[in-house]
């Protein structure tokens, strides 16, 4: 292990030590947005100088992207810690409740069978219906999927993404119903939540496929009273996690019959790090910049679909240039890096970092609300694919603008319902989620 690499171990330990010390709880957002943080550098801990992409950078140089993106992470956990709002001290959030009403329940379950039945017509229909093509087809490389190839403006059906949006909102609705107590309703929750987690996974996004896992543990946690129950349940899902996403290596490119290589568990995050470091020695070493007035021009435009807007922008390879391929991320930083320069472009990262910790710092009252916690969930996906790549701020915000409407409902039906005391209904109290 290398000095810098053992730095990062070093920095990154202690931040998150001192985050739960603020925090004292998993679900708190400044604990949450400093793991995230961690997960963006993680390839390096892991892997070292292990990357191509840091082939033909000088050492010197690299030396000094590493330390100043170091700097710009630990500072913003250290600087978003001091963010606090009254009603963070007045409101005493809960642990939410994962107690619901079996009519909820099976309403959940039959929106979530809706959403998966949508989806899944969607996929048959580009295969002219065919089941066994469909099958096929997800088994193989990535970009043979029809359903989800750009189209000739370079854009990505709008449709799609809204639907694939509303499958990981069912996959957490889906969690949140496993644990519910209602029989029935948690075995048929059980069995679609198998299957959309199937879908993610032949998909190869890592994210999206981690994300209902992660669900799955934190709503166990929550339920669950019992340490050995949560120890088991936490080492479960974990194990779960590392084979799937090691087996994603084995069709992410080739697809499952295609793939020669042989199962072994690895460690694979995004290379986006390395990324972002190849993109700094090109901002060094080039006066082209990134045309920032039409790359946030792109990210509000975005939502809009192409068949209404034929001349809608698009960031093509020349627009890129030599900072990145267009499938690949190099973090929010990268790209800041590529707009403004280094040392201009790690300050205006650092900035950026705050303003991106406040909103979802916003989103913890959702933890109060009826099915804020999958809600909740949904957002820390959103900031942390924001984190991964700006572009994102408009290309995933369907799914939690998705979970966040079924909050705004569910809360009206709940104001609407008759009240009773907690005498009447057996409801018991929970303790705070946090304290500060």
């Amino acid at each position: 292990m290398g000095l810098i690499q053992a730095l990062y171990w070093f920095a990154f330990i202690g931040l998150l030590l001192f985050s739960w010390s603020r925090s004292r709880g998993i679900l708190h957002p400044h604990f949450m947005f400093c793991a995230m943080l961690f997960i963006l550098a993680s390839d390096f801990m892991i892997r070292g100088m292990d990357d191509q992409n840091l082939q033909g950078i000088l050492e010197s140089s690299l030396t000094g992207y590493q330390l100043a993106t170091l700097a710009t992470m630990i500072g913003i956990g250290l600087s978003t810690a001091i963010v606090r709002r009254p009603y963070e001290l007045d409101s005493r959030v809960t642990q939410p409740d994962m107690q619901i009403s079996t009519t909820t329940a099976r309403y959940l379950v039959i929106i979530s069978i809706v959403i998966f039945a949508i989806h899944t017509g969607y996929r048959l229909n580009a295969v002219d219906w065919s089941f066994q093509e469909l099958f096929d087809t997800m088994l193989g490389p990535r970009d043979t999927r029809i359903w989800d190839q750009p189209g000739a403006s370079g854009a990505r059906d709008p449709v799609y993404q809204l639907v694939s949006g509303m499958l990981l909102l069912a996959a957490s609705a889906l969690a949140f119903v496993l644990f519910s107590r209602q029989l029935i309703a948690s075995l048929l929750a059980g069995l679609l939540f198998a299957a959309i987690l199937f879908v993610l996974i032949t998909d190869g996004s890592r994210t999206q496929a981690i994300i209902p896992m992660a669900s799955l543990a934190i709503f166990g946690l929550m339920s669950f009273r019992g340490v050995l129950a949560k120890a088991v349940l936490l080492l479960s899902v974990t194990v779960l996690i590392a084979l799937v996403t090691s087996a994603m290596i084995l069709f992410r490119a080739q697809g499952l019959e295609g793939s020669t290589s042989s199962f072994a568990l690895t460690y694979h995050q995004d290379d986006s790090i390395y990324r972002l470091w190849s993109a700094c020695a090109f901002a060094d070493f080039s006066n082209r910049r990134w045309d920032a007035a039409y790359f946030f021009y792109y990210i509000i435009a975005n939502p809009i679909p192409r068949v209404l807007w034929e001349g809608k922008p698009l960031l093509s390879e020349d627009f890129f240039g030599g900072y990145k391929l267009f499938y690949v991320t190099t973090t929010f930083m990268g790209e800041w890096v590529s707009m403004l320069g280094v040392w201009l472009g790690f300050a205006a990262s650092f900035l950026f970092g705050n303003v991106l910790y406040r909103v979802f710092y916003s989103a913890q009252r959702l933890l109060t609300q009826p099915f804020g916690l999958p809600a909740y969930l949904l957002v820390a996906l959103y900031i942390y694919m924001v984190m991964r790549s700006m572009p994102n701020i408009s290309t995933f915000i369907f799914a939690p603008a998705a979970a966040l409407l079924l909050v705004y409902f569910a809360r009206r039906r709940k104001a609407a319902a008759p009240q009773f005391s907690p005498s009447q209904t057996g409801a018991a109290g929970g303790g705070p989620a946090w304290s500060n």
